[in-house]
């Protein structure tokens, strides 16, 4: 694939180049590689070098911000975008699932919880009773969320 790359941006030469003949030469030298492909890179579009790399057989796409990865064809098809409500910021969009089962589908109903949010309850499903876990918050050992706002 290394070959390929190298045919397909336009630097066969690079290919033979021993700093980056095999993978761990490209690793030890990545700040020079890295400078020669953002060079080459620089001279096209994201969804060109895309399209050249995956004609020429280079597995490979696009990196995106947050707000590209709601907005791409595929995620949006794939109806891959949920909402939940979240304590602190409110109303917010989150990916969902990649894989869609018939009988049992997933979906986002919850953002991920806050630092220390289940810790009572964590420390109660591994065993703990309450006078077990008020001696673990007040000596440190476990810690709680913090009081949250909401934007509501």
């Amino acid at each position: 694939m290394w070959h390929r790359f190298c045919e397909a941006i336009g630097c066969p030469d690079l290919a033979g180049d021993p700093r980056f003949a095999t993978n761990r030469g490209r690793i030890d030298h990545r700040p020079a590689h890295n400078a020669i492909i953002e060079d080459v890179f620089a001279g096209s579009s994201t969804a060109a070098w895309v399209e050249r790399l995956n004609a020429a057989g280079v597995a490979c796409g696009p990196i995106y911000d947050i707000a590209q990865v709601f907005t791409d064809p595929q995620v949006q098809q794939a109806r891959l975008v949920d909402e939940v409500h979240h304590p602190v910021h409110g109303p917010m969009r989150v990916l969902g699932q990649p894989v869609a089962l018939h009988r049992t589908p997933a979906k986002v109903t919850a953002p991920s919880p806050l630092p220390g949010q289940h810790t009572r309850e964590v420390l109660a499903a591994a065993g703990c009773d309450a006078t077990t876990i008020e001696r673990l918050l007040a000596a440190g050992v476990a810690a709680e969320g913090r009081e949250v706002r909401t934007n509501r």
